[in-house]
């Protein structure tokens, strides 16, 4: 297992690619921007707790479950990997993403009081979606079951619009 940790106000810049089959921790109250996790070997989950921004600018590729937790914003410009396993965003802050961001899962939880979460690529693709936070835009690829996650089903303080993408013969 890796821990990287961060002073209160500090950024942290990973350019590198960060792979193995070991959990990496990232712990501490500065701003996250990560460069390429797992390209060639998967990283054994990604655990970020207590930054403030996180921006993941290159693909992030696990084998399991991926848990972001952020005071402020959390941008997805590239695609976000957990392979069988979850992702777990949890913001008060805004959730984008851009470019070629994506989510591709077996479920999605979606937390944080008042979190504002607009992920609106069609190329998310998950099975299982649930949500406690503030407002929801979120787009699949395929078949998407409101479930049980941790949360169950969606709570939300602000409007929620969700969509798939179904295409078949």
């Amino acid at each position: 297992n890796s821990t990287i940790n961060s002073d209160s106000g500090s950024s942290l810049n990973i350019t590198g690619a960060i792979n193995g089959d070991s959990l990496l921790t990232a712990n501490g109250s500065g701003n996250y921007l990560f460069g390429l996790i797992g390209n060639s070997t998967p990283v054994a989950g990604l655990n970020i707790t207590n930054a403030n921004n996180v921006t993941f600018s290159n693909a992030v590729n696990s084998s399991s479950n991926i848990s972001v937790q952020a005071s402020s914003n959390i941008n997805i410009n590239a695609s976000l990997a957990a392979t069988n396993s979850m992702v777990k965003l949890n913001t008060t802050g805004v959730v984008t993403q851009n470019g070629s961001g994506s989510i591709t899962a077996s479920s999605l939880a979606l937390l944080g009081v008042g979190g504002n979460y607009t992920l609106n690529s069609s190329a998310n693709n998950v099975s299982t979606f649930a949500a406690d936070t503030g407002s929801i835009t979120y787009k699949n690829a395929g078949a998407l079951t409101i479930g049980s996650v941790n949360p169950t089903g969606v709570n939300a303080t602000g409007p929620v619009s969700t969509s798939s993408i179904v295409t078949g013969k």
